[in-house]
């Protein structure tokens, strides 16, 4: 019988320790570009003129 309760006890420590785990899961995720909209173009002269 103390075989089995040793079992029963272990069983449940691994299933304990695998949900925090989980719990814990990062996930890949790409980060989103960097843009900011720009309010003129490198054409023509500075004061926006083309």
């Amino acid at each position: 019988m103390s075989v089995r309760v040793l079992l029963a006890g272990a069983s449940i420590a691994i299933l304990a320790s695998v949900s925090a785990q989980a719990a814990d899961l990062i996930i890949p995720t790409t980060p989103e570009p960097i843009y900011e909209a720009a309010g003129f173009n490198w054409e023509g002269l500075y004061a926006g003129v083309r």
